[in-house]
C-alpha cells in the first residue's frame, strides 16, 4: 500500500533543485569566465577543453560504482556532507594559483556532484508516490532549464560587477553555504516511505537491476550525444564570438541561454501529459 503523499515533498524537490543548481553555476558559467580565466592563466584550446569537461569526468570514473555505494547512505547527511564540500571546492577555484590546480578543483566538484545523485534518487523516492515520479522530472528539468539561462545571462554581469572570475567562484561558493545551511535546516527524509517501498529490494545491487533491463542501456547511450555537442558549445561559442565578432559576453551567454530556457516549458508540460497519460 502506497503512503499518501504530503504538502511537504515540494519544500524537498525545491531544496533538491536549489542543490542541483549549485553544480548547473559552477559548470555553465565557464564558457563565460574563460576568457578571463585564459588570461590569468594564458590557457591553451586543450586546457580550455579539459576545463569544461572536468565536472563530468566524475560521472564517467564513478557513476556507477558511486550510485552502488552512496545508496546505502542516509541521504539527508551524504547531501549535506556533498553539498558542504562542493561549497569548499569551489572556492578553491577561486583561490587557484595555477591551471593544475583549477582542473583538479574541478575534477573533484564533478566527484562531489555524482556523489548527489544518489542522495537526491532516495530523497524523491521517500517523498513521492510512483505516480508523480515523471512529473518530478519533468519539473526537473524545467528547473535545470531556468538556472542554465539565469547563469548563461547573469554571470557575465556578475562578472563586470566583481571584476575577476575568483570572484564570481568566491559569489557561487556562498551560494553554495547557504544552500548547505538551508538543507541542514529544512531538509528531513521520509523514513516510513523508504522502508516500505524499498522493503524487497535493500539487498539487490542497483548494478544487477540494470543488468535485467537492457533498455536502460539504450536509453543512457542515447542521451551521450546531445549533451556532448551541449557541453562543448556553452564552453568555447562565447570565446569564439567574442574573438571572431566582438559580440559581448552579456549577449553571447543571454543568446546561448535562449537554448536551455526552452527546456522549462517543454519539460513542465511533457512532465505532465506523462503523468496524467502513462
Amino acid at each position: 500500500m502506497e503512503v499518501p503523499p504530503v504538502r511537504y515533498r515540494w519544500v524537498v524537490l525545491g531544496l533538491l533543485g536549489a542543490a542541483m543548481a549549485g553544480r548547473i553555476l559552477v559548470g555553465a558559467s565557464l564558457g563565460v569566465l574563460l576568457p578571463d580565466m585564459t588570461a590569468s592563466f594564458g590557457l591553451t584550446a586543450v586546457q580550455q577543453g579539459w576545463l569544461g569537461s572536468a565536472l563530468n569526468l566524475g560521472n564517467v570514473l564513478l557513476g556507477v560504482p558511486g550510485a552502488w555505494l552512496f545508496s546505502r547512505y542516509n541521504p539527508r547527511v551524504l547531501l549535506a556532507l556533498t553539498l558542504g564540500i562542493s561549497a569548499l571546492l569551489t572556492f578553491a577555484q577561486g583561490l587557484a594559483p595555477a591551471y593544475a590546480f583549477l582542473l583538479g578543483f574541478r575534477v573533484m566538484s564533478g566527484i562531489m556532484f555524482v556523489s548527489m545523485s544518489p542522495a537526491r534518487t532516495l530523497l524523491i523516492q521517500q517523498w513521492f508516490p510512483l505516480r508523480e515520479i515523471v512529473l518530478v522530472n519533468g519539473v526537473n528539468i524545467a528547473m535545470v532549464g531556468v538556472v542554465e539561462a539565469g547563469a548563461l545571462s547573469l554571470t557575465p554581469f556578475l562578472l563586470l560587477s566583481v571584476g575577476r572570475w575568483q570572484n564570481v567562484m568566491h559569489s557561487f561558493g556562498a551560494l553554495g553555504v547557504a544552500t548547505t545551511l538551508a538543507w541542514l535546516r529544512f531538509g528531513q527524509v521520509r523514513d516510513s516511505h523508504s522502508q516500505q517501498s524499498g522493503a524487497e529490494t535493500t539487498d539487490v545491487s542497483p548494478l544487477l537491476v540494470i543488468l535485467r533491463h537492457p533498455t536502460l542501456w539504450f536509453v543512457a547511450l542515447g542521451q551521450g550525444a546531445a549533451p556532448a555537442f551541449w557541453w562543448a558549445y556553452v564552453t568555447f561559442w562565447p570565446t569564439y564570438m567574442l574573438d571572431r565578432f566582438a559580440m559581448p559576453l552579456t549577449v553571447s551567454g543571454f543568446l546561448f541561454g535562449l537554448t536551455s530556457l526552452g527546456m522549462a516549458p517543454a519539460g513542465l508540460l511533457i512532465g505532465w501529459l506523462c503523468s496524467r497519460h502513462p
